[in-house]
């Protein structure tokens, strides 16, 4: 599956190896998740090689036949197998400056920029075909990711039980389950489904940053859009003009995850986000957030105080909420009463009274706030503060001996106190 497949269809034409009338007949034949492209190199209108070789020139690549290079057995050592299999990468040859990579699809800018910031170093990226490439991670790595190991480790839980995977499966079915696990070995902390004209594009929001992970035809839209409704179990599949909320849980390799979906619709159809809750992570201690010994004791110090407010800035995905979870871990104690105002919970705490924020029904966080006062609590968490009746009552309960919690969406710490400012 190539990334941009219409650019390198208009290259293809440029070349003279196709026509716009065969790929529109290419086009209306489609099976199943099969491109044009594919099927062009299946039909042998074009051979892989020439692809590869249009692909390289567009992108001013050398083209490497790999079937005919030997590469030193150490070589594999320098990218893992996981990151082999996801860029569909393979390394050729290290000058020491430079690692040079074959890689299948070069018109993928995620790969050429994700593989120097995940292998640490430069690189010198070549075009080699997709068979060819598959062919050595499959001689060197063990070959892809089995359908065995996704059928074991993967389990959605519904009300009426758990539903595992198996391989009598509807090809979409496998397909939404192997995207889901592929994010969660990732550690993705987002999962973006978006419909453009012509494509869907996957994305992974992966330490902060989108990277694109596959596209597919158009014509899946609907099917892997109705699965991830089905899952959910409360989102309604007919209705795909209104924006829908909801939760899926799954058991990957032993571990309980919660999936909080989205979806918006958009120009091009149904656009769904689901953000990946590991209730792992709530174990968290201090330590394991990745405090220094320093900044560690100054926290422990803070969130140990009797009142006062604490604010967990930063970007999206940057870590606020775990923060969040793990201070209240850390002080979770049977002599406290702690209460949080959320909007959705995002993970169920044991011994925390956990409400949730329902606006249709005027349950805001500063009616639930107020409500949570006459409860008598110590500590109270906020999962954001959005508004100035929101910060004025959450600054009241820090001053009248409640410790307070709460997130705000800047880019650092300094600007906390100018978002606070604009909220007046």
């Amino acid at each position: 599956m190539y990334s941009n497949e219409d650019y390198l269809l208009e290259l293809l034409t440029e070349a003279g190896l196709v026509t716009v009338e065969e790929i529109e007949t290419t086009r209306s034949q489609l099976k199943g998740r099969e491109s044009v492209v594919e099927r062009l190199i299946g039909s042998n209108r074009v051979s892989e090689e020439q692809v590869a070789q249009v692909c390289a020139q567009s992108s001013s690549m050398e083209y490497i036949d790999l079937e005919h290079t030997p590469i030193a057995p150490d070589m594999f050592e320098k990218i893992p197998d996981d990151v082999a299999k996801r860029f569909r990468a393979v390394p050729v040859y290290d000058d020491g400056t430079y690692l040079t990579v074959a890689v299948a699809d070069p018109l993928n800018f995620e790969v050429l920029d994700g593989l120097p910031h995940i292998l640490g170093r430069e690189i010198n990226p070549i075009c080699a075909t997709a068979s060819a490439i598959a062919q050595v991670i499959h001689q060197n790595y063990g070959g892809d990711v089995s359908e065995e190991a996704t059928e074991s480790e993967f389990t959605v839980v519904t009300e009426e039980g758990a539903e595992e995977a198996s391989a009598d499966d509807a090809p979409i079915i496998k397909m939404v389950s192997t995207m889901l696990l592929e994010a969660f070995k990732m550690s993705a902390s987002d999962i973006h489904i978006e419909p453009l004209e012509t494509t869907l594009r996957i994305r992974f929001r992966v330490d902060g940053k989108l990277i694109e992970v596959d596209n597919h035809p158009k014509k899946l839209h609907p099917a892997i859009i109705a699965r991830i409704k089905v899952m959910s179990g409360t989102m309604s599949i007919a209705e795909k003009r209104l924006p829908q909320d909801g939760r899926i849980q799954i058991r990957v390799a032993g571990k309980e995850v919660d999936l909080r979906v989205s979806s918006v619709p958009s120009n091009h159809g149904e656009s769904i986000v689901m953000r990946i809750l590991d209730k792992t992570s709530l174990m968290l201690g201090l330590p394991e957030l990745g405090f220094l010994s320093d900044d560690q004791e100054t926290v422990r110090k803070l969130i140990g105080l009797p009142d006062g407010i604490i604010l967990v800035t930063g970007p999206t995905g940057s870590g606020k909420t775990t923060t969040l979870y793990g201070c209240l871990n850390t002080i979770n104690k049977p002599d406290r009463k702690i209460i949080t105002v959320e909007d959705p919970v995002e993970y169920e705490l044991p011994g925390i009274n956990q409400v949730m924020v329902k606006t249709d029904i005027g349950m805001t966080f500063a009616a639930a706030l107020r409500a949570m006062m006459r409860q008598a609590p110590n500590i109270i968490m906020l999962g954001e503060i959005r508004d100035e009746e929101t910060a004025t009552i959450a600054i009241q309960a820090a001053l009248t001996g409640h410790l307070v919690f709460s997130t705000l969406h800047t880019n650092d710490a300094p600007g906390a106190v100018a978002r606070l400012a604009a909220i007046g």
